[in-house]
């Protein structure tokens, strides 16, 4: 062959690994793949080659767009840090009255629980809200539930009725269908005539738990400020520590409530609503037109609208709300789709809204059209996509196309550091963190799509799985192979014993017992049993005040070995280390020469078991008897 057919061989031999040039073909069927490999290297000079270098542009010019916003937006945070330009000192904030002065001095409040099927989460968010200091007849916390399971709906109404019972004033409020669905909810509490007394409205999902003074520190930016429609404040997150998917998200919501929120609060007092842990003035969600279900980013819809009025808003990051981060797969790429699909539709549907707003300067429109949604949301993941999943592996194939080395290292390094700095303990993982999102920008990507061209499924909305409690009592259940989780529930594979229970029910029980065996751990023929008791008693954390209680969880494992067994202590010191992630002490009696008398020989363990630990309940650990 000539040197075009020498060329064809070598494009033949990197298409067939090789193997063309060292296999024989008949006459017919090799001048066939001679004109195939002619038609591609034809197709490749002149089609593919070109896309691709264009391709190589446009990314470039997206990768110093996507650079450039960070770098803005990092600074803005740097300066308003440096600068000690804290909330506080722009806005007033002092407190609405003296504790000696009566509590008509309190404005009137109404805290949302919108919940759907909440059954793990729903004692927390209602508890927590429930115990905010806040003189009693000056709140309302209106439970907004939409579960379309009997059971849970029961839960949920019997502890709303045991708040009530103890003289909070909890409205439990429950409508035909799912319409709108979340903002549909929200909508619909808002329409009770005991709200049109509210100034403000604190907001909280089902896994969110306010600290006690939550409102005392949020509510006097809005009373002092009449220009401020929204305080938002930051996420902090009790299991961001449960697995690497967990770290991970913890690196992406750092920076965006770090940089992100904060610099839109210092540049132009607008960002979006995290549709959480914020308090709004009722007079300005009126005046936007309310909760709109056109979108699943209702939160960022009202934000929105609100902003265009007119109405500002501030971001105080150093007030912090506990919550729950997806902590499977499957919850976060449902999250993440209503998170890139809603605001995709809300841009296509508020374009020329944004435009052609009056109240609002050019500066704040250039924000939100440009920083807000296209350089933070549309080319940020488009970036992502096509450079690191599309563009790269191309290249690889396609070695005539070169990516400059600065476009191909340096830039997207910038931008990996940049995003990692909300979360310097997890520095380390950043390597890990550039893989994860490169597989999330795929999802990303088609739901901003789906999205922009109103699909199927634009206005699909799943319910982000909560664990609560039952991530704890999966640590608790690891002690053992004979039993699994299912359904929320403890189901034994094993037949059932006197010294085992088949189902432990994971939501709303006041004591929840799980009997497991544990096999050969005492010695290698007879089994030992734990005896494992979760409790739940109440104790009053507020200390004069009646109404504020909340569980202490306690756990006691009681190892009851035969009069045969190995030496008892043994046994307590395999059990302790087996129990990960709990602090295990002996209790009174247990000690080296074997447990006290009678019963028969029982080694006994008190363990702090941080069942609710992360829920803003104490911490009292104890033997529990009975």
């Amino acid at each position: 062959m000539a040197a075009g057919g020498h060329a064809l061989r070598a494009v033949g031999d990197v298409v067939f690994l090789g193997a063309y040039g060292r296999l024989s073909f008949p006459a017919t069927i090799a001048a066939f793949v001679e004109a195939l490999l002619q038609a591609w290297a034809e197709v490749r000079a002149g089609l593919v080659v070109p896309l691709l270098r264009a391709a190589v542009v446009l990314c470039t010019a997206m990768s110093v767009i996507v650079l450039a916003e960070k770098l803005f937006l990092g600074a803005v945070s740097l300066v308003m840090k440096l600068r000690r330009r804290r909330p506080w000192r722009v806005y007033r904030c002092d407190p609405i009255a003296r504790p000696d002065e009566e509590a008509a001095a309190y404005p009137m409040v109404l805290v949302q629980i919108p919940m759907y099927n909440e059954k793990e989460v729903y004692q927390l968010s209602i508890g927590a809200a429930c115990r905010l200091t806040w003189p009693v007849d000056r709140l309302i916390v209106q439970v907004l539930d939409d579960s379309t399971d009997a059971v849970i709906k029961e839960l949920v109404k019997g502890e709303c009725e045991r708040w009530a019972a103890e003289g909070i004033n909890v409205k439990y409020e429950t409508r035909k269908d799912r319409a709108g669905y979340k903002a549909g909810n929200l909508k619909e509490g808002m329409r009770h005539a005991y709200v049109r007394g509210c100034e403000f409205v604190a907001m909280f999902d089902a896994d969110f738990q306010p600290a006690p003074d939550f409102l005392v520190k949020t509510v006097p930016f809005l009373v002092h400020n009449p220009s401020l429609a929204l305080v938002q404040t930051r996420w902090k997150f009790v299991n961001a520590n449960d697995c690497l998917l967990t770290r991970m998200q913890e690196m992406s919501m750092d920076y965006h409530f770090k940089v992100e929120q904060e610099a839109g609060s210092s540049l132009c007092n607008f960002f979006g609503y995290n549709g959480t842990a914020g308090v709004w003035r009722t007079q300005a969600i009126v005046e936007s037109g309310g909760w709109e279900d056109r979108t699943t980013a209702e939160d960022m819809d009202l934000a929105l609208r609100a902003g265009l009025l007119g109405w500002e808003f501030v971001y105080v990051g150093s007030i912090k709300v506990k919550s729950e981060l997806p902590s499977t797969l499957k919850a976060y790429r449902s999250q993440q789709h209503r998170w890139s699909c809603g605001p995709a539709l809300l841009f296509k549907k508020m374009f020329w809204e944004i435009l052609a707003a009056k109240k609002v300067s050019v500066w704040k429109k250039l924000y939100m059209i440009y920083d807000f949604f296209i350089a933070r949301r549309i080319i940020g993941t488009f970036f992502t996509f096509f450079f690191f999943s599309v563009l790269i592996p191309l290249n690889i194939l396609l070695p005539e196309v070169q990516i400059p080395v600065w476009e191909l290292i340096y830039i997207p390094t910038a931008i990996i550091l940049l995003n990692s700095v909300g979360t310097p303990r997890s520095i380390h993982l950043i390597i890990l963190w550039v893989l994860f999102e490169n597989v999330m920008a795929l999802h990303r990507f088609k739901a901003i799509l789906i999205g922009f061209f109103e699909a199927d499924r634009a206005n699909e909305w799943i319910v982000t799985q909560k664990l609560g409690n039952l991530q704890k009592l999966k640590s608790i259940a690891s002690l053992t192979g004979n039993y699994h989780f299912k359904d929320s529930s403890l189901v034994s594979e094993s037949p059932k014993t006197d010294q085992s229970q088949d189902t432990i029910e994971s939501f709303g029980c006041n004591i929840m017992i799980a009997q497991m065996k544990v096999q050969k751990i005492a010695s290698e023929t007879q089994p030992m049993y734990l005896d494992v008791r979760v409790v739940y008693r109440r104790s009053d954390l507020a200390g004069r005040v009646d109404r504020a209680h909340a569980a202490t969880a306690s756990a006691s494992v009681v190892a009851s070995t035969a009069p045969a067994a190995t030496n008892p202590s043994r046994a307590v010191g395999r059990a302790r280390r087996s129990l990960r992630g709990c602090a295990v002490r002996e209790s009174p009696g247990a000690s080296e020469h074997g447990p006290p008398p009678p019963p028969a020989p029982v080694a006994a363990l008190a363990v702090t078991n941080p069942v609710m630990g992360n829920g803003g309940f104490s911490g009292r650990s104890g033997l529990h008897h009975g």
